[in-house]
């Protein structure tokens, strides 16, 4: 315990207001303290000095009482103080999480790319591209026949990636794999779709397929 703890019981125990456990604790760190020691001999012998008459009644005990009131009750109001500052920042993070998911929900997505292809890499020889119109035609119809076109698109998408052989070994590995994953999303979406049981959640299906089988086409055309 610091010096500072034992300015008040000082005062208590100069006055022989201190309960016996507080006042051993003190002789015994003012034994190893000069300055506290110092302090209790000045506040005995002004005490001391004055006649018991003249000594104003004071209840240290109610005074000492109050002080630890005080002190409790600013370390509360602290506490209550770090928790609505806590609540408040909690708020404020779930407020900007709701706002990105929902700002991603209903935002376009656009294709993923990979980065510029290697200096000095050979052209490839692509198989010929299908034709969108049998997928990007049905977007908007909401029957079993669209979902059917969609998977086609997909299927005749994946057999030209399938073809496409790099003429050196310099092929660009991450578009590869960017592709790769694209397809295989995609067709994650048309086998394992979302739940039927609203148009939203249809909608929903539907863009998701749309978003994969565009960005499957983009990559397609500039590889």
């Amino acid at each position: 315990m610091n010096c500072e703890f034992f300015q008040d019981q000082i005062v208590l125990h100069a006055a022989g207001e201190l309960p016996e456990d507080a006042a051993r604790e003190l002789l015994a760190h003012t034994a190893s303290c000069p300055e506290c020691a110092g302090e209790l001999k000045s506040y005995k012998t002004v005490l001391n000095s004055i006649p018991a008459a003249q000594k104003p009644p004071r209840d240290f005990q109610m005074l000492y009482g109050k002080a630890l009131l005080v002190h409790d009750t600013n370390i509360r109001r602290r506490s209550f103080m770090s928790k609505i500052i806590a609540i408040s920042a909690a708020a404020a993070v779930m407020l900007v999480c709701v706002t990105i998911l929902f700002t991603l929900n209903h935002s376009d997505t656009r294709p993923v790319t990979a980065g510029p292809r290697s200096t000095g890499s050979a052209p490839l020889t692509t198989a010929p591209l299908p034709s969108t119109s049998s997928y990007q035609s049905v977007w908007n119809d909401k029957t079993d026949t669209a979902v059917e076109l969609l998977k086609t698109g997909l299927d005749e998408l994946s057999a030209s990636f399938q073809q496409e052989t790099p003429e050196d070994e310099n092929m660009n590995d991450d578009k590869i794999a960017i592709m790769s994953d694209n397809i295989e999303l995609a067709r994650y979406n048309f086998e394992n779709p979302e739940p039927s049981f609203s148009d939203s959640y249809y909608d929903y299906s539907v863009q998701e397929m749309k978003t994969n089988m565009d960005s499957l086409y983009y990559d397609l055309t500039e590889f």
